[in-house]
């Protein structure tokens, strides 16, 4: 009785330990928080035939934990130039960026893909978006 009672509690442990760091797992990865650099773009013609193209640029995205998110180019369209630096907000709640160059008003959507790249889904008639790497930092 005494090894069977052992037996049990042992794997309610293994088991409780388990479903805990596939949790932290999950908010670890799909957290928005840090830098993140423009990798590639999707601008459709029309006939959803678009797929994503790479791109070279230098374009940065930093999302801090206060829900402020800066970018040295323009937050608010799909364009690789760093010219001119944007910044706005975000909610990691309802997955929303506004940025402050938004004349619409309308936020960007985003999503982080299975492969941990956010995904900036522009308010265009025709899909247009933006994919970005997370930059990893060596702490």
């Amino acid at each position: 009785m005494k090894k069977m009672l052992l037996l049990v509690t042992g794997l309610v442990l293994l088991i409780a330990c388990n479903n805990d760091n596939d949790e932290n797992q999950t908010l670890v990865s799909t957290s928005i928080l840090g830098e993140w650099t423009l990798t590639e773009v999707l601008a459709d013609p029309g006939d959803g035939s678009g797929r994503f193209q790479p791109v070279q640029s230098n374009k940065t995205l930093t999302f801090n934990n206060n829900g402020e998110v800066f970018s040295n180019g323009d937050i608010c369209s799909i364009n690789s130039e760093t010219a001119v630096a944007t910044n706005g907000t975000f909610s990691e709640e309802n997955h929303r960026i506004t940025g402050r160059c938004t004349a619409t008003g309308y936020p960007i959507i985003y999503e982080i893909d299975a492969n941990d790249n956010l995904i900036l889904n522009h308010p265009c008639i025709e899909s247009c978006r933006e994919k970005y790497t997370r930059i990893l930092q060596d702490w």
